[in-house]
């Protein structure tokens, strides 16, 4: 399933549990995206990128990590 869809289906208990995690463990650039796709989910690509200025590469390293981040938090709620 695409991570944006994923994000913005999940609960807003799931949403602020994730959120707190990653901004409790210094992951600002990933607690900001996921919020930006939550707030923004036509374009949040373009939006975090006006917001923060990093490369292409690193955009894509932070989206692999934030879906498996989310992935791991969704099956340990199910397990």
């Amino acid at each position: 399933m695409d991570l944006y869809k994923i994000i913005t289906q999940l609960t807003d208990e799931e949403f602020s549990e994730i959120h707190s995690t990653f901004t409790a463990n210094k992951a600002d650039k990933s607690a900001a995206f996921l919020r930006i796709i939550r707030e923004n989910p036509e374009s949040p690509d373009k939006q975090f990128l006006e917001e923060f200025d990093i490369s292409p590469s690193a955009f894509y390293v932070l989206k692999s990590r934030l879906n498996q981040k989310i992935e791991t938090f969704l099956l340990n709620r199910v397990g």
